[in-house]
């Protein structure tokens, strides 16, 4: 396992990281290939970008004549002040807003915004990550309605985290480059929120060297890009390349959206870019959700989604790139989860951390001796074993119901977890409680990996028989349980090296709750943790379409799933799972998993066996009774 990114007393700085040009060459405005690939002929007959302030932070933007009425006056919090623009930023700002003809000048992609200029370096590499805090403060105070952060050489401070979370909040689409060492170097771009980018060449393919993960959003033009500078001989234009021209691109186009619909939100406008990208239907490492077309972006019909729910953030959200990755965020706009009950076989749930407080209902639990599980006050030895916080089960829950506000948001935040644990090992317990949870009707739960005895493959087959969606974490030791989904884990680069599954989903590194003092910890076991993630995507899709049953639900997570590569299966796509329109099934897409044993299923003591098994056991009866019947009626 990678160390975790989030070591929380400090993160690290990024360092090394080229942003200088690849070449830079004088150029005619015509030879910008980034024009004809985007097609903004087409894309200014819809939009131009008026009304809309794109802040750029950076070295600050040189007059030039193609520029001429497109910027702000510039706003200098760099440590060290200047009177004079930098090369990067104002190749970045004739990208955005050049207003040439396309021939002797550059025609850039939203050529009627404004660019305000927010100087937040000195011409140097090192960046001062107060700086561009005050940097991103100012664009806000400004009513940017986008923010460039086009330097990935930033040291990412608790002061930095608050004035994007302030950007980000205030309806800012906030983009920036991609890293090129992630995970093991945080930038900006990995902040919930922010749009991150990744350049590439005019064959749409990636820039050499570039970083890939499940964290970028997004692909554009960011080699060889012509724009304007300032020469020895005055105004001209060069050709740069560099991850930190990409973004440019981006807040450019996404300019032309926030002028187009001037009434969308951030997050609506961040999602037409995604769903609107060119390349493949769900996310890619290389490239995110594709390469950004500024044409459908600005034509595409999307269904409306409710306004997101309110959160306060905080430093723990910050850290939590699991979640936006794959879309969690717009995907609580459809549900979060309501109404829908998991089942969590495992000992350690604090149920009292700040961040499950109301979201697990007082642990069940299993003395181990063959009798049922009760919800009592547990004896001494089952209460310290219901203690022990095996293998991060707190976190593992957080993952899934965290209720978010200031501190950590699970998948499925209004969700509930019922949380069974006891005496014996997870083979001894699994059969007790799922029969438990089976008769209190729990539709989703999530089991351990391992083996299983005979007793307890009986009860989760019984469980899928009666309705539950069963997940459980990838082991070597699994049995083969039909019917049952296996997940494994993945890390930021989306890559998986461990035991077969079905599906997976991001699993390390990953900041969760830990047991007792309400703080937080990386020490989670990963493929548990990615089984709780596709439980809580699992309850999503039961809280928003009640109606499917097991198979039902099983192929939606399966068939909306990322492809598969030779390193991964499958990546589980929520927003996908939730919304798309998926053919219906009546088979079990991972088995069947035959008849169910009659001891499958244990009565809760909350109340009567649900009408299912009432009904059955009233057919059992009947049958009875017309054997003996029919015996008597042969004896006459």
């Amino acid at each position: 396992m990678r160390r975790p990114v989030f070591v929380l007393a400090a993160v690290l700085a990024v360092s090394g990281i080229a942003v200088a040009p690849a070449r830079a060459d004088v150029a005619r405005p015509g030879e910008a290939w980034h024009v004809e690939l985007l097609r903004l002929a087409e894309a200014h007959r819809l939009s131009r970008g008026d009304g809309v302030t794109v802040a750029l932070l950076g070295d600050g933007v040189d007059d030039h004549r193609d520029l001429k009425g497109a910027l702000l006056p510039a706003v200098d919090v760099a440590t060290v002040k200047s009177t004079s623009g930098g090369h990067r930023s104002t190749h970045a700002a004739g990208l955005i807003a050049a207003r040439g003809d396309g021939g002797t000048g550059l025609l850039g992609i939203a050529p009627r915004a404004k660019v305000l200029p927010v100087r937040v370096v000195a011409g140097t590499k090192e960046r001062d990550p107060a700086a561009v805090a005050r940097g991103t403060d100012a664009a806000v105070a400004a009513r940017a309605g986008v923010i460039a952060l086009p330097d990935p050489n930033t040291e990412v401070t608790g002061d930095l985290r608050r004035a994007v979370r302030a950007a980000v909040a205030a309806g800012a689409v906030v983009v920036a480059p991609a890293g090129l060492a992630w995970p093991v170097l945080l930038t900006a771009a990995a902040l919930p929120g922010v749009v991150s980018v990744v350049a590439t060449d005019r064959d749409r393919r990636p820039v050499a060297n570039s970083q890939t993960g499940l964290d970028l959003d997004l692909a554009a033009p960011g080699d060889n890009l012509v724009s304007v500078a300032r020469l020895a001989s005055g105004d001209g234009h060069l050709t740069s390349a560099g991850t930190d021209l990409a973004p440019a691109v981006v807040a450019g186009v996404a300019a032309l959206v926030r002028a187009k619909y001037p009434d969308a939100s951030g997050p609506d406008v961040i999602r037409r870019l995604h769903v609107t990208a060119l390349g493949p239907v769900q996310h890619n490492p290389q490239v995110g959700w594709g390469l950004v077309d500024p044409v459908t972006a600005l034509t595409a019909t999307l269904p409306v989604l409710p306004a997101a729910v309110a959160q306060d953030g905080g430093p723990a959200r910050d850290q939590q790139w699991y979640l936006d990755a794959l879309r969690v965020p717009q995907t609580q706009r459809v549900t979060r989860g309501a109404g829908v009950t998991i089942g969590f076989v495992g000992n350690g749930v604090d149920a009292g951390h700040p961040d499950l407080q109301g979201q697990v209902s007082s642990p069940a639990w299993y003395d181990g001796k063959g009798g049922d599980v009760r919800t009592d006050a547990p004896p001494g030895p089952v209460r310290d074993a219901l203690a022990v916080d095996a293998s991060g089960h707190t976190g593992v829950v957080s993952v899934m119901v965290a209720k978010g506000g200031t501190g950590l948001l699970g998948v499925a935040p209004e969700a509930e977890v019922v949380a069974v644990g006891g005496i014996g090992g997870a083979d001894e317990l699994t059969g007790p409680a799922v029969r438990w949870l089976t008769g209190r009707g729990v539709r989703v739960m999530l089991i351990p990996g391992g083996p299983l005895d005979q007793g307890s493959v009986e009860a989760v087959a019984g469980a899928v028989r009666r309705g539950a969606v069963v997940v459980r974490p990838a082991h070597p030791e699994n049995p083969d349980l039909s019917g049952v989904l296996t997940v494994g884990a993945v890390d930021g680069t989306g890559e998986r090296r461990a035991a077969a599954a079905d599906l997976v989903a991001p699993g390390e590194p990953m900041l969760v709750a830990a047991a007792g003092q309400g703080g937080y910890t990386g020490a989670v076991e990963p493929d548990t943790a990615a089984a709780g993630y596709v439980a809580a995507v699992a309850a999503l899709i039961r809280a928003a379409r009640p109606d499917l049953d097991v198979a039902g639900v099983l192929n939606r997570l399966l068939r909306t799933a990322s492809p598969a590569s030779a390193v991964r299966p499958r990546i589980v796509d929520p927003f996908e799972a939730v919304t798309a329109d998926v053919p219906a099934t009546d088979r079990n897409p991972i088995g069947d998993p035959g008849p169910v044993h009659p001891d499958a299923v244990l009565p809760s003591e909350d109340g009567p066996l649900p009408a299912v098994a009432t009904a059955a056991l009233l057919m059992v009866a009947a049958a009875a009774v017309t054997v003996v019947l029919a015996r008597r009626l042969r004896r006459v």
